[in-house]
């Protein structure tokens, strides 16, 4: 059986059709032991959806982070699974009881992850490899987007095809919950991105695996929270560089941050001019998060 847990964030009809994906799925296999919709602060839409035979129970409150919201969901049910799921994913029938299978045939997998589909049908990468610095790096400047042969990504190159993976993308999670609780599930220094990341890391050094299942194809909309675009730059520079300070050598973190103090100012900048947005927030968002995850890295993370 399987808890599970949809962190809401502003993301109007996508929710809806979220739920009514699981409802589906429930009705196949009856996997589903509860439905936990944590909204993290919306400000409109999430109250004011139809009504589901599934039975779904709804906690609001302010933003505490995604880490933290998804650790709260999960103690509020207790089957030995629990499935985090982006609002803006929709699942197929067999969304839950095959990766199931996938789960129970494999004593150490401690999470799992599905193949992720763009609305138009392409393949959205979801079977991950560790970042190094250096991609992280590229990655911040734009360097991936304007020179694809020349820099490589940190996702593994066979999407399609099931097996070990060393992270899954986190729009789709299922974890065994045995072993989320043997990390102490997110770490909530996390509030936005690398979260994922920094968990599977925890998870490995503990002895449980990733499994990557592609025989399941979600649909991931992407971009489902209405967000503004310079708290999330700010928001995923100091995960980075969090993240970084624990996994990375002093060397590499330092370029990590000056990269992000001096370099990638100016690359957000010029992206807002091209997409029309506020220049200036995009030029002090990197700034900003930057000096927040130092500040952050005196302390325990």
């Amino acid at each position: 059986m399987v808890d599970v847990i949809v962190i809401n964030h502003n993301s109007g009809p996508m929710l809806a059709r979220c739920l009514r994906s699981l409802e589906q799925t429930q009705r196949r296999g009856g996997e589903i032991a509860s439905v936990i919709v944590w909204d993290n602060g919306s400000e409109k839409g999430w109250d004011h959806l139809p009504v589901f035979d599934l039975p779904i129970f709804f906690r609001s409150g302010k933003n505490i982070g995604y880490g933290a919201a998804c650790n709260a969901g999960a103690e509020l049910g207790k089957a030995p699974y629990l499935l985090f799921l982006n609002p803006d994913v929709e699942i197929p029938t067999a969304g839950i009881s095959i990766p199931l299978e996938f789960m129970e045939k494999e004593e150490r997998a401690g999470m799992l992850g599905i193949s992720l589909l763009n609305p138009d049908g392409s393949v959205q990468p979801s079977k991950m490899c560790f970042p190094t610095a250096k991609q992280l790096i590229v990655r911040s400047l734009g360097l991936r987007r304007l020179f694809p042969d020349k820099f490589s990504a940190y996702y593994a190159k066979k999407q399609l095809e099931s097996g070990w993976a060393q992270w899954v993308l986190g729009a789709y999670l299922m974890i065994r919950r045995r072993a989320f609780e043997a990390v102490g599930g997110f770490d909530r220094s996390f509030f936005l991105y690398f979260e994922e990341i920094d968990r599977a890391k925890r998870m490995e050094r503990l002895g449980w695996r990733c499994l990557y299942c592609a025989a399941i194809h979600g649909v991931h909309t992407g971009g489902g929270s209405e967000r503004v675009s310079a708290f999330c730059v700010r928001e995923y520079v100091r995960s980075r560089i969090l993240y970084g300070k624990r996994y990375f050598s002093g060397k590499e973190v330092r370029r990590l941050w000056l990269c992000a103090l001096f370099l990638e100012p100016f690359a957000r900048m010029g992206q807002a001019f091209l997409q029309g947005s506020n220049p200036f927030s995009a030029f002090a968002a990197p700034i900003i998060g930057t000096v927040s995850a130092l500040r952050a890295a005196e302390k325990t993370i």
